[in-house]
């Protein structure tokens, strides 16, 4: 009996010094019987089933600790990754959206500008073939001169072909005569002149005014062609800017679907982490959980020696009971 009370004072002893309950609990129960039959080894088995519990409680918080670990570790690599995809994507929008605009505002003035070539091409048309009409006018009626003063000049050759010879047939006549036909012979010789080189004026002036019609017709050509090759790269340049635009537009369709799918799956990752958090009871450290195990563990293993040194009769090699820990308490005590 007084071995008994040792051993119910030990089991106390531990009880206060550990704060367990369960121990508290086999003292309460311990010394209630201690004038039953002997308990020692009874007490000891219920003190190693309930080193087992530690033991089966610890594994199973190792591997729940070890799942926990893996999953909020790849949780939040993925919600990492998933963060960094929204960020860049959202930046691949914005600079995409700029891209278009900017190439609307290229569009618009390649339009503008083609506009405005197209104008100039019109104009320069209409100065072209005003110039053109008035040249050729121009050029008809120098030729219609020149053709008035070569009839004239054959009319006048003509006249004083005739008079020359009535002139020949009075050679005998007063010499007053004689002189005033001299004079009208010489007269006849200056007008004849004189047309020629009216004649030979409007002959310059048809070729200058030919000459320039085609300088200022190859200069027309000349722009118009200039002119008309900037109006195809201004189109060109329309056509390829367009087809960016469509592109980067479809690109802006095809971020945004891949923006809202990432943005969804990284909320679906935030919230996952959140149940995996609270289900871990991550406020509860693993590390505090652990020690109190190892305490009251060292606790058990100290109190089962010290009962056993009581009763004489050191516990041998532990196996692992088939017994829950309270029905055995419950089965041994009463």
């Amino acid at each position: 009996l007084e071995k008994r009370r040792l051993a119910a004072a030990k089991l106390r002893s531990q009880a206060l010094l550990s704060k367990s309950k369960d121990l508290e609990e086999l003292a309460d129960k311990f010394e209630a019987h201690l004038d039953s039959a002997p308990v020692d080894k009874q007490i000891d088995r219920v003190l190693e089933e309930h080193i087992w519990k530690l033991k089966d409680d610890q594994l199973r918080d190792d591997k729940d600790k070890a799942w926990c670990d893996l999953e909020i570790s790849k949780t939040s690599a993925e919600m990492k990754n998933k963060g960094n995809e929204v960020l860049s994507l959202q930046e691949r929008i914005t600079s995409a959206k700029a891209d278009v605009v900017a190439l609307i505002g290229d569009i618009q003035a390649a339009k503008t500008e083609s506009a405005e070539v197209k104008q100039e091409i019109h104009e320069a048309t209409l100065l072209r073939e005003e110039a053109k009409h008035e040249n050729q006018l121009a050029i008809e009626d120098s030729q219609d001169a020149q053709r008035a003063i070569a009839k004239a000049i054959s009319t006048l050759q003509d006249y004083y072909k005739t008079a020359s010879l009535l002139q020949q047939g009075q050679a005998r006549e007063a010499s007053a005569t004689w002189d005033q036909s001299y004079a009208a012979a010489s007269g006849s010789s200056s007008v004849i002149t004189v047309l020629e080189e009216s004649s030979a004026k409007f002959g310059r002036m048809e070729v200058d005014t030919k000459a320039q019609e085609a300088a200022d017709q190859a200069q027309f050509d000349t722009q118009k062609k200039e002119g008309r090759m900037q109006l195809a790269h201004l189109e060109t340049e329309v056509e390829l800017k367009e087809q960016e635009k469509s592109r980067l537009t479809e690109k802006v369709h095809s971020y945004s679907t891949s923006w809202k799918l990432s943005d969804r799956q990284h909320s679906s990752e935030m919230n996952y982490l959140k149940t995996v958090e609270d289900k871990c009871d991550c406020a509860t450290s693993y590390a505090e959980r652990k020690a109190a195990r190892d305490k009251e563990l060292q606790t058990l293993t100290k109190t089962r020696a010290e009962v056993a040194e009581v009763f004489g009769n050191w516990p041998a090699e532990t196996s692992k009971p088939t017994a829950s820990f309270l029905a055995r308490v419950s089965h041994s005590l009463h």
